[in-house]
Protein backbone atom coordinates (compact mmCIF):
# COMPACT_ATOMS: atom_id res chain seq x y z
CA UNK A 1 0.00 0.00 0.00
CA UNK A 2 2.86 2.16 0.37
CA UNK A 3 4.86 1.60 -2.78
CA UNK A 4 2.57 3.15 -4.83
CA UNK A 5 2.01 6.08 -2.49
CA UNK A 6 5.54 6.37 -2.53
CA UNK A 7 6.16 5.73 -6.09
CA UNK A 8 3.76 8.67 -7.16
CA UNK A 9 5.52 11.12 -4.06
CA UNK A 10 9.27 10.65 -6.13
CA UNK A 11 7.56 11.29 -9.35
CA UNK A 12 6.15 14.82 -7.96
CA UNK A 13 8.68 15.90 -6.49
CA UNK A 14 11.17 14.83 -9.38
CA UNK A 15 9.44 16.44 -11.75
CA UNK A 16 9.74 20.00 -9.46
CA UNK A 17 13.53 19.34 -8.65
CA UNK A 18 14.43 18.06 -12.35
CA UNK A 19 13.62 21.46 -14.21
CA UNK A 20 15.49 23.14 -11.44
CA UNK A 21 18.45 21.09 -11.63
CA UNK A 22 18.29 21.81 -15.39
CA UNK A 23 18.94 25.39 -15.23
CA UNK A 24 21.80 24.64 -12.76
CA UNK A 25 23.66 22.66 -15.44
CA UNK A 26 22.29 25.18 -17.99
CA UNK A 27 23.74 28.35 -15.94
CA UNK A 28 27.15 26.08 -15.97
CA UNK A 29 27.47 25.55 -19.71
CA UNK A 30 27.81 28.82 -20.33
CA UNK A 31 31.00 28.96 -18.46
CA UNK A 32 32.76 25.56 -20.14
CA UNK A 33 31.49 27.77 -23.65
CA UNK A 34 33.64 30.31 -22.52
CA UNK A 35 36.40 28.09 -21.53
CA UNK A 36 36.26 26.13 -24.99
CA UNK A 37 35.90 29.18 -27.48
CA UNK A 38 32.69 28.15 -28.19
CA UNK A 39 29.32 29.82 -28.67
CA UNK A 40 25.90 28.48 -28.23
CA UNK A 41 24.20 29.29 -31.81
CA UNK A 42 21.15 27.18 -31.06
CA UNK A 43 19.31 30.69 -31.78
CA UNK A 44 19.77 30.68 -35.03
CA UNK A 45 17.81 27.94 -35.76
CA UNK A 46 15.06 28.56 -33.12
CA UNK A 47 11.83 28.20 -35.12
CA UNK A 48 12.54 25.38 -37.36
CA UNK A 49 9.40 22.78 -37.16
CA UNK A 50 9.29 19.11 -35.24
CA UNK A 51 9.58 17.85 -39.02
CA UNK A 52 12.63 18.88 -40.26
CA UNK A 53 14.68 18.48 -37.20
CA UNK A 54 13.43 14.84 -36.65
CA UNK A 55 14.56 14.45 -40.17
CA UNK A 56 18.13 15.87 -39.14
CA UNK A 57 17.86 14.18 -35.60
CA UNK A 58 21.32 12.82 -34.89
CA UNK A 59 23.57 14.28 -38.14
CA UNK A 60 25.97 16.38 -37.29
CA UNK A 61 25.73 19.47 -39.80
CA UNK A 62 29.49 21.39 -40.37
CA UNK A 63 28.06 24.55 -42.29
CA UNK A 64 31.63 26.75 -43.40
CA UNK A 65 30.31 29.23 -45.40
CA UNK A 66 27.17 31.32 -46.11
CA UNK A 67 26.14 28.97 -49.29
CA UNK A 68 26.22 25.84 -47.25
CA UNK A 69 24.04 27.47 -44.44
CA UNK A 70 21.55 28.97 -47.11
CA UNK A 71 21.54 25.15 -48.94
CA UNK A 72 20.48 23.82 -45.51
CA UNK A 73 18.13 26.66 -44.83
CA UNK A 74 16.23 25.94 -47.69
CA UNK A 75 16.22 21.89 -47.17
CA UNK A 76 15.12 22.42 -43.54
CA UNK A 77 12.20 25.23 -44.87
CA UNK A 78 11.28 22.74 -47.33
CA UNK A 79 10.12 20.49 -44.51
CA UNK A 80 8.55 22.99 -42.53
CA UNK A 81 4.65 24.38 -43.25
CA UNK A 82 5.28 27.44 -41.90
CA UNK A 83 7.95 30.17 -42.41
CA UNK A 84 11.18 28.95 -40.66
CA UNK A 85 13.58 32.58 -40.61
CA UNK A 86 16.92 32.41 -42.63
CA UNK A 87 20.01 32.49 -39.70
CA UNK A 88 22.07 35.14 -40.30
CA UNK A 89 25.82 34.39 -39.38
CA UNK A 90 28.91 35.56 -40.05
CA UNK A 91 31.26 33.56 -41.21
CA UNK A 92 34.09 36.29 -42.70
CA UNK A 93 35.61 35.94 -38.79
CA UNK A 94 36.97 32.00 -39.30
CA UNK A 95 34.44 30.48 -36.99
CA UNK A 96 32.59 27.62 -38.18
CA UNK A 97 29.27 26.40 -37.73
CA UNK A 98 28.19 22.86 -36.35
CA UNK A 99 25.99 20.66 -34.56
CA UNK A 100 22.74 18.35 -34.09
CA UNK A 101 19.56 18.20 -33.07
CA UNK A 102 19.28 15.24 -30.39
CA UNK A 103 16.53 12.88 -29.96
CA UNK A 104 15.01 11.68 -27.01
CA UNK A 105 12.02 11.37 -24.45
CA UNK A 106 11.00 12.91 -20.86
CA UNK A 107 9.97 15.83 -19.40
CA UNK A 108 12.64 18.16 -20.89
CA UNK A 109 16.40 17.48 -21.82
CA UNK A 110 19.43 19.55 -22.49
CA UNK A 111 23.31 19.53 -23.56
CA UNK A 112 26.51 18.93 -21.41
CA UNK A 113 29.21 19.83 -22.74
CA UNK A 114 31.95 17.33 -22.00
CA UNK A 115 34.85 18.21 -24.28
CA UNK A 116 36.50 20.39 -26.18
CA UNK A 117 39.99 19.45 -27.85
CA UNK A 118 41.88 21.34 -30.71
CA UNK A 119 45.00 20.48 -32.15
CA UNK A 120 47.87 22.98 -31.79
CA UNK A 121 47.62 23.04 -36.03
CA UNK A 122 44.48 24.44 -35.49
CA UNK A 123 43.25 21.94 -38.27
CA UNK A 124 40.89 19.09 -36.18
CA UNK A 125 38.19 20.31 -33.23
CA UNK A 126 36.64 17.63 -31.44
CA UNK A 127 33.60 18.09 -29.23
CA UNK A 128 32.17 15.64 -26.35
CA UNK A 129 28.72 16.51 -25.05
CA UNK A 130 26.21 14.38 -23.12
CA UNK A 131 22.62 14.57 -23.91
CA UNK A 132 20.62 14.18 -20.65
CA UNK A 133 17.02 13.71 -21.32
CA UNK A 134 15.17 13.79 -17.75
CA UNK A 135 11.63 12.62 -16.02
CA UNK A 136 9.00 10.47 -16.24
CA UNK A 137 6.50 12.05 -18.90
CA UNK A 138 6.13 10.17 -22.03
CA UNK A 139 7.40 13.09 -24.73
CA UNK A 140 8.86 12.79 -28.10
CA UNK A 141 11.85 15.64 -27.57
CA UNK A 142 14.27 17.27 -30.18
CA UNK A 143 17.35 19.51 -28.65
CA UNK A 144 19.01 21.22 -30.53
CA UNK A 145 23.00 22.37 -30.38
CA UNK A 146 24.38 23.91 -32.42
CA UNK A 147 27.91 25.68 -31.70
CA UNK A 148 30.58 27.84 -33.20
CA UNK A 149 34.28 27.73 -33.01
CA UNK A 150 37.38 29.73 -34.59
CA UNK A 151 38.63 27.32 -37.07
CA UNK A 152 38.26 28.27 -40.92
CA UNK A 153 37.72 25.98 -43.86
CA UNK A 154 40.16 23.66 -43.77
CA UNK A 155 39.16 22.76 -39.90
CA UNK A 156 37.79 19.15 -39.53
CA UNK A 157 35.40 19.35 -36.90
CA UNK A 158 34.22 16.29 -34.80
CA UNK A 159 30.82 16.34 -32.75
CA UNK A 160 29.90 13.48 -30.37
CA UNK A 161 27.06 13.46 -28.38
CA UNK A 162 26.95 10.87 -25.55
CA UNK A 163 22.80 9.91 -24.99
CA UNK A 164 21.81 7.35 -22.36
Amino acid sequence: MMAPFFAAFLRATLSLLLPLLANLLGSLEEETLDEFSLRDEKALFQDVCFVAAAAYSQQVIILRNVQHLQQFHSQLAARCQRKVTEPDFDFTNGRILFGLWSAGEGCGAHHILTSYEREPSGQHIQVEAHFVPYGPCPYELLRPLWLSAPGGAATDVELRVVSP
